[in-house]
């Protein structure tokens, strides 16, 4: 079985012996050669001498030899070898170069080259061959010397490594001097899906296990033999971790994707590893070795790593979901490290990543997620964005770890006619039988090997006329197979979905079932479900009450009004004649409430279409009658599947209710500032009333009502009643992650605070906070939902629904009242002194630092210039006054939360409403016009700033 021969040595091919006897022979010998230190480089020894292949570093670009037992001088050998080359045409080499052509990444080939020695006289010595490459190895020579006019043979082999061109050069050191010979290749991605596992770095005694994932790009079953690897501290495991697999483990399907084995590289020895992964399999022919080059760095630097060598994102087609994979680190110091940033290298617009600074704890067993990365096909157009780097960096350049990542993106789909898996549900049960006809837009042949439907819609469904596997060529459209329709009821309703398994990964086809009913949604409580109930009115009151239609269905529905807006009503009573229903917008999606205002002027009140998925907002405008009693008719709305009756009832008193004020608007509200209005009806009807409950449409959680007390709340006839307060708190809903405001207590926050001391990096933190929190505030306004508006439903023991409206505008607050200052002329050494007022305009505390732009980390060298005028005058630097206050202020941060702001800098915290009034005075040196800024950073909008102005004159 596999599993037994999973670590199999004995078992090796000639071909594998062949291709590593190389890279064993130098681990067995390296250890006594003490000159030169292994660091992912290329050896090749033959004969008695070692050559080693360097990074660039070697004199003049030439390999180094090193002869075991022969002291030599290294310089003049190179000198004599440069002398050497070309001078000698008596060896000819068959073929003059090599080119591999395309081969696949880990997957060698093969080519012999024949040496001939063209001297008549003087026999051939081959010492050595060299070259800095680590995608080509070479083997012995069969023969070390060859006599005059006799040729030996040495192989050289291509194992791909990664995907491009590959060319470099070979040396042939020999008796007769050195020799060029030029290799070629390119790699190809590999047809199973494998890769090298190169570049991976863990601490000293921890492990690195990648999971070994293979496809099978056959159309037959794919065995795996055996695996094997060939460094004793490389082992491989099952995926599950036990010791015993299933048969079926090794067996991968056709086209199918599966993990077999997980690699697990235990760190313990410092130094750079590598090793090789062997598999075989039933496929397997000379020309088709399966090799896997795994290079691993244990370091005993204590410093933050990464569990995995690369973020491979796996095989994406252009319209799949975005895929994410979450970013995680282990910190082996003994300290806390600060991470500042995490960003993309190059910039990539298919690339978002997801990050806030944080605090990475030392943890040498656990790994601490502290980013999402998010790679989206649909932005992919361009081979470059399939691939490149991304970069953590903690605080002051302390730390900085490089992770590769790719992707790898079929621009294409199998196209199909989405009618074509829609099916309705009528009162009778019908049969349908639909061709499943696909066009496939990728650049290759798509195999379809397999089509399932879930067990629970086995009963309505079945896949018909399915012969496995289908190819379907590039821009090819074919029947794969029939789906049909065999209900065993009427009038369903739901959603399920049909998976295709294809060699291109999995293709998900939604399929609906639908009935064509639409869904009645009114926007206030339901006192007898299916009826609209107004409640007490007071005669001829005008009333108007909202409701939804949705369209759950993936075909149109039409929706019958008459020309004149007029409800139809059904056995109609004259008090309630000119009962009209209005249009008022449709939007997409499962909602109830419009977004926005809509035009509704040309709508075609005949057959209103309501489209696939949206739904649309109605209003019913009532008078009542202008006598008292109890009324009731209903309400007819018609479909092309159906008749909606609905009941329409009211009852009629002497009276009404008002609001003081009419509509409740809160103006320049923001995450933090949560006001409120005081509520009063004033009720003219006869009678006492108790309020029942005050409600809000649609269901919005930042408005909020709070009665006075706890007792009941009753409407007295003729006067101006408190029920209670109406609150707004935008804050309900965004939680701690709003468009303003940052929690000290938070990592991100943490790391706000360390800034306060102005190092470095606070400007690459109070950049990255500000844009976050900018993005988020854009995002509001482009989207319109920085204005909420509700209805609020009041219901007494006597009125129900008494309507009236509340609007709340969001905006972006500012600490400052006045945007700009602007010094009088001021003679040259004079100084003129002005004064701003911050407030806390909210209702918690701030923490704010002022400073002027010259203090700030890393501006720009003009705008240092531009600022060097400005100095706030109540820094005890020109404030010695033991009455100053701003030293204390500073203490008190320090002592309160941990963290020394900047001596130069003004830091305290401003309580809810609390203003501070701040000098600043201006010294010119010159009669040139000057324009700075004063900042403000804080822990609301994380920068603030003021417009500073001034010029200097000359006295006459």
């Amino acid at each position: 079985m596999a599993r037994g021969t999973c670590h199999n040595r004995e078992k090796m091919s000639k071909e594998w012996f062949h291709f590593v006897i190389l890279l064993h022979t130098f681990l067995q010998n390296f250890s006594l050669t003490s000159a030169i230190e292994s660091h992912n480089q290329a050896f090749i020894q033959t004969d008695n001498h070692l050559t080693y292949i360097g990074d660039g570093r070697d004199f003049n670009g030439i390999p180094v030899e090193v002869i075991p037992g022969e002291p030599i001088n290294l310089i003049s050998r190179i000198e004599q070898e440069n002398k050497d080359i070309f001078k000698s045409n008596t060896v000819k080499f068959e073929p003059s170069w090599l080119d591999f052509q395309q081969q696949p990444v880990g997957m060698p080939i093969m080519q012999q080259v024949l040496v001939q020695n063209t001297d008549t006289k003087n026999n051939l010595h081959l010492l050595s061959i060299s070259g800095s490459t680590v995608h080509f190895h070479c083997s012995f020579f069969q023969e070390k010397m060859v006599p005059p006019g006799g040729n030996t043979t040495f192989d050289v082999v291509f194992l791909a490594r990664q995907e491009g061109n590959v060319e470099n050069t070979l040396y042939i050191h020999t008796s007769h001097g050195s020799f060029t010979f030029h290799v070629f290749g390119v790699g190809i991605p590999n047809p199973y899906r494998l890769r090298p596992y190169l570049g991976a770095k863990v601490p000293l005694n921890s492990s690195y296990s990648p999971l070994i994932k293979i496809h099978n790009p056959h159309g037959s079953t794919l065995q795996i033999l055996e695996m094997f690897a060939s460094e004793g501290d490389l082992h491989l495991e099952l995926p599950t971790g036990d010791l015993d697999a299933p048969k079926n483990l090794w067996e991968i399907p056709p086209y199918e994707t599966k993990a077999v084995m997980k690699a697990n590289f235990v760190g313990r020895v410092v130094n750079n590893h590598t090793a090789f992964i062997r598999i075989k399999t039933n496929q397997e022919q000379r020309s088709h070795l399966l090799i896997l080059p795994v290079e691993v760095e244990v370091s005993s630097s204590p410093g933050i790593y990464s569990p995995s060598e690369m973020i491979d994102f796996g095989i994406m087609r252009t319209l799949d979901d975005p895929a994410t994979v979450q970013l995680k680190l282990m910190n082996t110091g003994s300290k806390p490290m600060h991470i500042v940033s995490v960003s993309v290298s190059p910039p990539n617009d298919a690339i978002n990543i997801e990050f806030r600074p944080t605090k990475l704890q030392p943890d040498i067993v656990r790994h601490t997620t502290i980013a999402h990365v998010t790679f989206k096909a649909s932005k992919a157009l361009h081979p470059k964005q399939m691939l490149g780097k991304i970069i953590v960096k903690s605080k002051n350049g302390e730390q900085k770890i490089i992770i590769p990542y790719q992707a790898t993106v079929y621009h294409g789909s199998l196209a199909y006619n989405a009618n074509n898996t829609h099916f309705f549900s009528a009162r009778d049960r019908w049969n349908y039988t639909r061709f499943m006809t696909f066009t496939n837009t990728f650049n290759f042949t798509v195999v379809v090997y397999n089509v399932s439907i879930p067990s629970l819609v086995k009963q309505y469904f079945s896949i018909l006329n399915f012969t496995k596997p289908v190819s379907i060529e590039s821009r090819q459209t074919l029947t794969a197979f029939l789906l049909k329709f065999h209900p065993n009821d009427t009038q369903l309703h739901f959603t399920t979905y049909l998976t295709l398994y294809t060699n291109a990964s999995q293709f998900v086809i939604p399929i609906v079932v639908y009935n064509g009913l639409l869904q009645v949604i009114p926007h206030r409580p339901e006192k007898y479900k299916g009826q609209f109930d107004f409640g007490t009115m007071g005669m001829s009151e005008t009333r108007c009450m909202t409701f939804t239609l949705r369209n759950d269905n993936p075909v149109d529905v039409k929706v019958r009004i008459n020309a004149s807006a007029e409800v139809h009503i059904g056995e109609i009573t004259p008090d309630m004649n000119g009962t009209t229903v209005t249009f008022l917008g449709m939007e997409k999606g499962n909602g109830t409430m419009l977004t926005r205002e809509h035009n509704t002027s040309d709508v075609d009140y005949n057959w209103l279409k309501i489209s696939p998925y949206h739904f649309a907002v109605f209003s019913v405008n009532l008078t009542a009658p202008d006598y008292e009693g109890i009324f009731a008719s209903d309400m007819l709305i018609t479909t092309q599947f159906e008749d909606i009756w609905i009941p329409v009832t009211l009852r009629t008193s002497d009276g009404s209710l008002n609001t003081i004020p009419e509509k409740l608007i809160f103006e320049r509200v923001f995450p933090g500032k949560n006001p409120y209005k005081v509520l009063q009806i004033y009720s003219s009807f006869r009678d006492f009333m108790e309020v029942t409950s005050v409600s809000f449409q649609p269901s919005d959680t930042r408005f909020y009502f709070e009665p006075p007390n706890n007792e009941r709340i009753l409407l007295e006839p003729f006067k101006n009643n408190i029920v209670g307060n109406i609150y707004f708190d935008s804050k309900r809903e965004c939680k701690e992650d709003c468009y303003v405001g940052l929690q000290t207590n938070t990592p991100a926050g943490q790391q706000w605070l360390s800034g306060l001391g102005l190092d470095k990096e606070v400007a690459d933190t109070d950049q990255y906070l500000f844009t976050r929190l900018q993005q988020k505030w854009d995002k509001l306004e482009k989207s319109e939902q920085n204005t909420a508006n509700v209805t609020i439903e009041i219901d007494t023991s006597e009125v129900r629904g008494f309507l009236f409206s509340a609007q709340s505008h969001l905006h972006w607050p500012s600490l400052f009242r006045k945007q700009k200052i602007k010094f009088p002329l001021t003679q040259i050494g004079n100084t003129s002194v002005s004064d701003f007022i911050v407030e806390n305009p909210g209702n918690v505390p701030v923490l704010i630092q002022i400073l002027p732009l010259s203090l700030y980390p890393n501006p720009q060298t003009i705008i240092e210039l531009l600022s060097q005028r400005y100095d706030l005058l109540d820094l005890e630097q020109y404030n010695p006054n033991p009455q100053n206050p701003v030293p204390g202020f500073r203490k008190h941060i320090e002592s309160t939360l941990g963290v020394k702001p900047h001596k130069h800098s003004i830091t305290t915290v401003l309580q809810p409403g609390v203003k501070v009034k701040v000098r600043v005075g201006f010294q010119p040196r010159d009669d040139i016009s000057r324009t700075s800024l004063i900042l403000i950073r804080n822990n609301l909008t994380i920068i603030d700033a003021i417009v500073v102005q001034g010029q200097g004159g000359r006295g006459k």
